[in-house]
């Protein structure tokens, strides 16, 4: 299969319940989303007409609107090693940082700190924009610099970084910044009349927005397939799978799916990880991001970017067996053992399982923890991955992730 470098739109998943363990209504897959890029909505200059005595209206420029941004408080916080955990405050302040956070474009907002020992890693927490105090695990990196390229126009963000060493987590402090509205990065390009006179009025300015920034090591990666399903509790599911079609070892694979209205306008963005933390060229990785459904949303376009990293170490974990059932409540399971051949002790495996449909696209998608775990040298560990949604069934495939 040929992997898509296109973003394109696509039409609305079927809002149709999907099964959770506690009951079984079944959900219908929506058509696939292609990986063509779409703009921003643009913003463009209006008029009110406004009637007077003589034939001729009088243009009047609607107004603007103002925008009143009021900081979060800074809380002490102790972060959380699990993604998607909030953080919650503590009894210690945090010392003082160099941390800083500053509006890159509309979209994006640029992350530094200074440390007089550098770390192993270091993860950062974001508030969503939301303003309620409450910051999740957004990302993991070995740098000290981070670029969140998920972000809307004019927004508050607030983020937390601590340093990881050895297991442990250190607080380094609390940065904000308010993104750019887009009228701001909009370039303005002035289109001539049609007639010979001078350019005049609002109908000759076309808008162009200024496009996301990207870290400048990043890499698009290839989308080989994508679907979506909305459950009974009206939550969207989008999955899919990319493909490493650079000649680089890349990790740190970010997803990012932007909703549509059914006018085109831009109306949320959200981002998550794909299963697989690390791919050599030419291998995949499936994507399940899971989300309250957009307000208003028509269609969305994905695309998936990583960053190069060093070789990876020959994998010590093997698949000794796999099977596939449907139980009798109609549930769909992946079973099997994997087995450590290496001479040390693997403290966590996870076994990914990507469900296809007839289609060879990705349906979707779900992994598990074998246990025993740690799994000593020689040892062997079971799995069990379930599913509710499996539509038009065709075929899995099993990945490990040391």
């Amino acid at each position: 299969m040929t992997p898509t470098a296109a973003d394109t739109p696509t039409l609305p998943p079927t809002n149709t319940p999907t099964p959770r363990p506690t009951y079984t209504p079944s959900a219908t897959a929506s058509p696939t989303a292609t990986h063509t890029s779409t703009p921003r909505p643009t913003a463009t200059a209006t008029a009110t007409a406004t009637p007077t005595a003589s034939p001729t209206a009088t243009q009047t420029p609607t107004p603007r609107p103002t925008y009143t941004v009021t900081a979060a408080p800074t809380l002490p916080f102790i972060p959380s090693a699990s993604s998607g955990q909030a953080l919650h405050p503590s009894a210690f302040i945090l010392p003082p940082s160099s941390l800083t956070a500053s509006a890159l474009s509309d979209g994006s907002v640029g992350l530094s700190w200074d440390v007089s020992e550098k770390k192993q890693s270091y993860r950062i927490y974001s508030d969503m924009g939301r303003g309620y105090g409450v910051h999740i695990y957004k990302e993991e990196t070995g740098e000290t610099a981070f670029v969140d390229s998920a972000a809307q126009p004019g927004r508050l963000y607030s983020y937390q970084v601590s340093a990881l060493e050895q297991g442990k987590e250190q607080p380094l402090g609390v940065a904000t910044a308010v993104t750019w509205q887009a009228d701001v990065v909009a370039e303005a390009k002035v289109i001539p009349s049609s007639s010979s006179g001078p350019v005049n009025g609002p109908a000759n300015v076309a808008v162009i927005p200024a496009p996301t920034a990207l870290p400048p090591d990043a890499l698009l990666l290839g989308l080989m397939s994508d679907a979506s399903y909305t459950d009974g509790f009206d939550t969207l599911n989008v999955v899919g799978e990319v493909i490493n079609d650079s000649n680089l070892d890349v990790g740190n694979i970010t997803v990012i799916v932007t909703f549509y209205d059914a006018a085109g306008a831009f109306i949320h963005e959200a981002q998550g990880k794909t299963l697989v933390d690390n791919l050599q060229p030419e291998e995949r990785a499936p994507f399940l991001l899971s989300l309250p459904r957009p307000a208003g949303m028509s269609n969305y376009s994905v695309k998936a970017v990583g960053r190069p990293t060093p070789p990876r170490l020959k994998p010590q974990l093997v698949l000794l067996s796999n099977k596939r059932y449907e139980d009798d409540a109609g549930f769909f399971h992946v079973t099997g053992q994997i087995k450590n051949t290496g001479s040390v002790a693997v403290e966590q495996a996870k076994v990914v399982v990507t469900l296809y449909g007839r289609g060879g696209g990705v349906i979707n998608v779900g992994f598990a923890y074998p246990q025993p775990s740690p799994l000593a040298p020689g040892e062997i560990a079971a799995f069990n991955v379930s599913f509710t949604y499996f539509p038009k069934f065709l075929d899995h495939r099993v990945t490990i992730v040391n």
